[in-house]
């Protein structure tokens, strides 16, 4: 099976953990995130939790973060210019 874990942040001991442990997907809230924060290098994938606003998710994307998740899906697919809002894997309420 594949395994994730959520961060509570991005410490030194952690990503020895990380690096340890080589999960498939690292998770994050967005709160958490520094600003001008890398995300470190590693076999795994990152997902950037409760991104409100395209501006955000773009800017993820530039500094090499695979996934987001929003609360605000529709509107968040409208806002970027997607024809379609993806289908969520866990269906959750659409604020947006």
């Amino acid at each position: 099976g594949r395994v994730g874990w959520i961060l509570a942040g991005l410490d030194a001991h952690g990503q020895l953990k990380c690096e340890a442990l080589q999960p498939q997907f690292l998770c994050i809230d967005a709160a958490r995130l520094p600003a001008a924060a890398r995300p470190w290098l590693g076999p795994w994938q990152w997902a950037v939790l409760d991104v409100l606003t395209p501006g955000e998710a773009r800017d993820l994307a530039r500094r090499g973060l695979h996934w987001i998740h929003t609360p605000r899906v529709r509107a968040m697919a409208r806002e970027l210019g997607v024809a379609r809002a993806p289908r969520p894997a866990v269906t959750t309420a659409d604020a947006g």
